[in-house]
Order: structure tokens, then C-alpha cells, then sequence
């Protein structure tokens, strides 16, 4: 049971990179690093060398359209959770929590 990350490798969140460096969406802190420490698996994996992701969940249509690649467009990371994730309780409240905490981190929270 995986969680998996698209942002085509970066290019995505090519904003969010510039203001706070590769860790805003490899390291512990990131989104995905968030949910890792919540007890799920994720790829890549928390502190990878490479941005790269598995070609099959590399980021559609939405995150490559709208991303901060596009001079008018905003950090886009796109996740995908197979059946057995989908099915677990737990799972809209974890990424909740880890979207808020990952928001406030990075000053995306607008009050």
C-alpha cells in the first residue's frame, strides 16, 4: 500500500522548490515525508537523491496544466492511492492533517 507522488519530477512545484529547496517535496517535512511518518509507504521515497517518480505516477493532466511551471500557475503535487488505501478510514484524515501541517510549514496558509 503505497502512496505516490507526482509533480513530474519537480518541474510542478518548480515554486515551492525555489523558495524552500527540494525538502519541500523529498524531505521529512514535505508532504509525502508527512505521510510517511504517519506509518505509510511512500514513493519516492523520504530523502531520495533523485525528484524522479515512477513513470505511471508521475503527475496528469491537472499538475502539469496548472503547476508553477506555467508563469501563472501555483504548486501542484497530484497523489495516488491504490484500493486498499482508499478503503482505509483513516486515510482522509491523515492527509488532512499532513496537508495542513505541510501548509503551515511552508507558509501557505493564508488567515
Amino acid at each position: 500500500m503505497t502512496v505516490f507522488r507526482g509533480t513530474r519530477a519537480g518541474l510542478t512545484t518548480k515554486a515551492l522548490v525555489r523558495r524552500h529547496g527540494v525538502a519541500a517535496i523529498q524531505g521529512e517535512r514535505s508532504l509525502i515525508g508527512l505521510l510517511a511518518a504517519s506509518g505509510y509507504h511512500v514513493h519516492p521515497p523520504v530523502g531520495a537523491a533523485s525528484l524522479r517518480e515512477r513513470p505511471k505516477y508521475k503527475g496528469g493532466y491537472t499538475v502539469f496544466r496548472y503547476g508553477s511551471q506555467n508563469a501563472s500557475g501555483i504548486d501542484a503535487i497530484q497523489l495516488e492511492f491504490g484500493r486498499a488505501l482508499r478503503d482505509d478510514p483513516r486515510l482522509a484524515d491523515d492527509v488532512a492533517d499532513a496537508l495542513a501541517v505541510f501548509m503551515q510549514q511552508h507558509g501557505l496558509l493564508q488567515r
